[in-house]
């Protein structure tokens, strides 16, 4: 066995000795200045390509890299060798130092930039020659070239980039190119790519008419198909959730002014936070893309609601008589017992009158009110609407009609679930189809065309958004009640309103944006707190006396505006 192997080992020497020699020889006469067909036919490049990895896709520069193995093969008649050696070699590998005294195609990217080979720990490329002239020579390289985007679909896009690739000095009458037919560009099979998936590599050959002179050109396409989910996560469920929030404000009573405002003002400020943060790292394009278009409908909901709010409001108070400015009808609102006799340690709900005067009639009228109940019942509308009726001339049983729910916030509390689907039913249908259009779109070069969208998948998308709508107008407004009536025993209805807010928008770093917005909210509207708040403030003071007083002259006393 040892015998045969330094047999061998001796052959295989003398075969390299042989071709050295022969090589040598070759290269006396050789000149690397000309092509190896100079004056005839053109030469043929054969090119393939291998795909190691993908990365760096940048919508705001329009540019692609990826690294891969380049080889190129062409013949070269002039290098043309015979061999009498024993062993069958198909390609002989030969020293890189060699392949600076041959000829050797000036191959460039059209498109290319920045692109590289790698050196680490030595120049990664070999060279091989057949005994036929055909000559092999490899790189492992780094392309990076632009990629012309249409972000119309953004982020539910296609983009194909496309890499152009020539020689940069001979026509298509000296140098033509050509893909490897058994295989042009192949793919590695673990290859993953954060935001894109790469759905297709289609190639072809086309000859390009540039300076005056006509160039070989052969082309991939890369077809690069966004990862919506990142979008989803950060941007889609978020703002959907944001407009869920803003519709609690429709369940809410009409007359809680304040705690409506502060909910439409809270979600209008959140929703702007987190269209900022999404779309500081997408380019700044002249035109709307499918992501702008959803951002807007979403901040013209969420900002609808204050204008929902503030026809409800006018309509109320357009049919309830408007509150005087300077609070002076206050001083005829008095509860307070026609006997002045009775002890102010007394209580008895039979003896309890609410006597109404307004300013302008100057004539009173009187309800007795006779139970307890019935007495804080009324308590009860007071503290949810104070004094309205005492400004529109009507008996206090109508109170419980002027605390009924706005006609505008039924039509509303449907209106505006049913229109927020139509909207997304509408929008993920005309955008994935449009997707699927933009996969099959024909480039400049032909391209194979792509898998359309099947009727399941558009099926599971109508089922996902009914369920989406269902959830929005029949669970999260009772939810977030829910929360309000946890919270409303213990906290004011302004710190309620902040606690769901943050607990809804928690992960996304909204807190601070969220507090310092609603501090400049309230530090403009302190001198609009007015008849509300001052009214909670006496009807608190006289439940904290409720428990210790008995029958007794109860007198609501002049409020002065502070």
């Amino acid at each position: 066995m040892s015998t045969f192997k330094l047999i061998n080992t001796s052959n295989l020497t003398s075969d390299l000795r042989n071709v050295s020699a022969i090589l040598n020889d070759l290269l006396k006469t050789y000149d690397r200045y000309h092509r190896p067909t100079y004056g005839g036919k053109p030469d043929k490049v054969i090119v393939d390509i291998y795909v190691r990895s993908m990365s760096g896709i940048s919508e705001l520069d329009m540019e692609y890299s990826f690294d891969c193995f380049f080889r190129q093969r062409w013949t070269d008649t002039r290098l043309i060798y015979n061999t009498t050696s024993t062993m069958n070699y198909k390609l002989l590998p030969v020293s890189i130092q060699m392949f600076s005294k041959i000829w050797k195609p000036d191959t460039y990217f059209y498109n290319g930039r920045r692109s590289y080979i790698h050196s680490v720990p030595h120049v990664n490329r070999f060279f091989r020659i057949a005994t036929d002239g055909s000559i092999l020579y490899s790189q492992r390289l780094t392309i990076r070239g632009s990629c012309i985007m249409n972000l119309r679909n953004l982020p539910l896009d296609t983009q194909h980039c496309t890499l152009l690739i020539g020689s940069f000095a001979y026509d298509s009458e000296e140098t033509i190119y050509e893909w490897n037919k058994k295989s042009a560009v192949d793919v590695q099979s673990d290859l993953i790519m954060n935001q894109f998936s790469l759905i297709d590599a289609s190639v072809g050959t086309q000859i390009l008419l540039r300076d005056n002179r006509t160039r070989s050109i052969i082309y991939v396409v890369f077809s690069l198909r966004r990862h919506v989910g990142y979008f989803l996560i950060q941007l889609y469920i978020p703002c959907v959730l944001i407009v869920f929030l803003s519709w609690v404000g429709l369940w809410l009573n009409r007359e809680a002014t304040n705690d409506r405002i502060n909910l439409g003002v809270t979600t209008v400020l959140t929703l702007i936070f987190v269209i900022i943060e999404g779309k500081k790292d997408l380019p700044k394009v002249s035109y709307i893309t499918a992501l702008d278009c959803f951002l807007a409908v979403c901040f013209i909901f969420v900002f609808s609601t204050l204008f929902e709010f503030a026809l409800v409001h006018y309509y109320t108070k357009a049919r309830t008589g408007d509150l005087n400015e300077n609070m002076r009808e206050l001083e005829d609102y008095i509860i307070r017992n026609d006997d002045s006799d009775t002890n102010d340690n007394e209580f008895s709900s039979s003896d309890i009158h609410l006597v109404y005067r307004p300013s302008i009639k100057r004539k009173s009228t009187s309800k007795k009110i006779r139970s307890k109940k019935s007495f804080k019942k009324y308590c009860r509308h007071f503290h949810c609407k104070p004094a309205y009726s005492a400004f529109q001339g009507r008996a206090l049983k109508n109170i419980f009609y002027m605390n009924s729910v706005s006609q505008i916030d039924i039509i509303a509390r449907i209106l505006y679930p049913l229109t927020f689907f139509i909207f997304n039913l509408t929008y993920w249908i005309y955008y994935l189809h449009a997707s699927q259009q933009q996969s099959n779109a024909m480039t400049p070069y032909e391209l194979r065309r792509l898998p359309t969208l099947t009727s399941k998948k558009l099926a599971e998308s109508i089922f996902i958004l009914f369920f989406l709508t269902i959830f929005s107008i029949f669970v999260v407004p009772r939810s977030f009640l829910v929360i309000f009536n946890l919270y409303v025993d213990q906290k004011d209805i302004n710190d309620t309103i902040i606690s769901v807010v943050f607990h809804t928008c928690q992960g996304l770093e909204l807190i601070n944006h969220a507090i310092t917005g609603y501090a400049c909210f309230l530090s403009c509207h302190n001198l609009q707190k007015g008849l509300i708040q001052n009214i909670r403030i006496i009807f608190e003071k006289f439940r904290r006396k409720n428990n210790s007083l008995k029958p007794t002259t109860i007198e609501l006393h002049t409020i002065t505006q502070k």
